[in-house]
């Protein structure tokens, strides 16, 4: 690699979260549903600050891993609600300019049951910056 390139974004982070707070099938009040909303966007800028991401990225792609403790069936765009209002964050801070498909795609992934539940963001850069 020379000095003018640098190396794509490929990180991970993890979410204080065991599960999506929200979801397509809540049927929550709408004060909570806010609450949670801007809790999750804040949450997105404090560990965006915390992991050192760039700002002004070109193209990312961005995806919510969940990973269960119980074999329940589960439909992958249920969390869809929780991976906007993350995605709103990173907005905010600058990661990208806008959470339009020219910037960011996005999507939920459900993983294989495990001992432990978790949910995560995988952040992918998918252009490079300018030099």
């Amino acid at each position: 690699m020379t000095p003018h390139e640098q190396e794509l974004l490929d990180a991970t982070v993890d979410l204080p979260y065991l599960k999506p707070p929200l979801s397509m099938n809540d049927r929550m009040h709408w004060a909570l549903r806010a609450t949670w909303t801007r809790r999750l966007r804040d949450d997105a800028i404090l560990l965006a600050r915390k992991h050192r991401l760039p700002k002004g990225l070109s193209q990312v792609g961005i995806a919510l891993h969940w990973q269960a403790t119980t074999r329940r069936r589960r439909d992958s765009d249920n969390p869809a609600p929780t991976l906007k209002a993350l995605v709103d964050g990173l907005v905010v801070y600058g990661l990208v300019a806008d959470d339009d498909s020219g910037h960011v795609t996005s999507g939920c992934v459900i993983e294989a049951v495990a001992s432990e539940a978790r949910l995560w963001l995988r952040i992918v850069e998918l252009t490079a910056r300018a030099a």
